[in-house]
């Protein structure tokens, strides 16, 4: 016999030795014994686990003091989250000494104070017409509303350095908290309106008399107070509906 049918032999010999053992560890495999309870699978797996996030809470949308969203514009409570992180990171910078670090989340809050003030205006209608200026006077604390936006105009648009370094700080304050405060600077000494008005000049009262000389870190903070008040009537949330029961 040659070597070459040899090594063909060997070959078919060690196959079917395999097909002999595989069929062998099939059988022992279905004559495993099984509880009476035990699934009719082969292989058993682990329940896969499935994290599921809390529900989110859900907005009342037949609310009377609600005007529609038109447009797929966004709402206000995405707004107010976009201002809270914004007034967050104003927080955390106000630690730091140099003013442009402490500039740059300051332009962004502004900003996003004026959003909600506009998108307030627009859509707060209790008596089914938007209140306007007005929503000012009936939401708590939105006296400050104007003071502020006329801090972001003149940053916004003539790009004022609106905030001043001063030493020593203001306690009792929240763990950690810096020994200087940034401070609205006087209205002197920002640059002048382009275009003075009626509207203008009150707001630039409500500055002098509500913001300058005053930490800004409290302004944005007291923000939120006609904020949030105007989002609950927006969009008020209603709790979550209860988990239903597992056995």
């Amino acid at each position: 016999m040659s070597a070459h049918a040899g090594t063909t032999s060997s070959a078919r010999a060690a196959d079917i030795g395999s097909i002999d053992s595989r069929a062998e560890l099939d059988l022992s495999l279905r004559n495993e014994p099984r509880s009476v309870d035990a699934p009719r699978t082969r292989l058993q797996k682990a329940p896969l686990a499935i994290h599921r996030p809390p529900p989110r809470p859900r907005l009342h949308r037949g609310y009377s003091a609600v005007m529609p969203y038109a447009g797929n514009i966004v709402t206000f409570r995405v707004l107010l989250g976009g201002y809270r992180q914004a007034v967050e990171r104003f927080l955390a910078s106000t630690l730091d000494r140099d003013p442009i670090v402490v500039f740059r989340p300051l332009f962004e809050a502004l900003n996003w104070s004026v959003a909600l003030d506009d998108q307030a205006r627009q859509h707060w209608a209790p008596e089914g017409r938007p209140l306007d200026w007005q929503w000012r006077e009936l939401a708590p604390g939105g006296g400050v509303v104007d003071a502020v936006r006329c801090a972001r105009n003149r940053v916004h648009q003539q790009w004022a350095d609106a905030l001043v370094r001063t030493d020593g700080a203001i306690i009792p304050r929240t763990l950690p908290f810096a020994f200087h405060e940034w401070r609205w600077r006087p209205l002197r000494e920002l640059p002048p309106a382009t275009t003075p008005t009626a509207p203008l000049r009150a707001a630039e009262s409500s500055y002098e008399n509500l913001l300058a000389g005053q930490p800004a870190r409290l302004a944005l903070q007291e923000l939120l107070v006609p904020f949030d008040y105007v989002a609950e009537r927006l969009e008020p949330l209603l709790p979550n509906p209860p988990s239903p029961a597992t056995s």
